[in-house]
This record gives C-alpha cells, structure tokens and sequence, in this order.
C-alpha cells in the first residue's frame, strides 16, 4: 500500500467497539449474545494476541499477570457506556 494519510471524515457510531492487545500473560475471554441466550464461549488468548470486540457481552479473566492493550471507539461515555449484565452463565 503506498504512503497515504487519512482524510478527516465526520463519522457517527452506535455502540462502543473494543480492541484488545495482550501484550503478556494470558486472559479467558467470556462471550455471549443478550438476544440469544444459547450463546456462550469461552476463549483463552495467549501473550501476543489480539482480538476486536464490535458486539455484545463480555468478561475477562486474568488466568496470569497481564498486561493489556485496550483500545475503545470513542467519545467514551465512562459508566454510561456499559450495562451490567450480572452473573456469568459458566460460574
């Protein structure tokens, strides 16, 4: 790709993405979807890894010392932005 710079677009987004770097360590990532109860994943990310976040729910679990990377769409709206879900359906 040749040398390029980016325009500056107005852009409007719904919802907060999330991009995850981890640096070191290694995280459980849990995953599910409010509208379908019958999803539910687990996935374990190893130091060096990656992972982008662009719809619903999520917990992390710090299986080692980590360090993170957290990269949010913004303007961030702080607790605003989040809804608590309670209880995860796996503990």
């Amino acid at each position: 790709m040749p040398l390029h710079s980016h325009n500056p677009v107005r852009r409007e987004t719904l919802g907060t993405h999330e991009f995850l770097i981890l640096l070191s360590g290694q995280i459980k990532l849990h995953l599910e979807d409010p509208l379908d109860p019958d999803f539910s994943h687990d996935v374990i990310l190893e130091s060096g890894e990656m992972v982008l976040l662009v719809n619903g729910a999520h917990s992390i679990d710090f299986l080692q010392d980590s360090e993170i990377i957290e990269v949010k769409s913004g303007p961030y709206a702080n607790l605003e932005d989040k809804t608590f879900l309670g209880e995860l359906k796996n503990d």
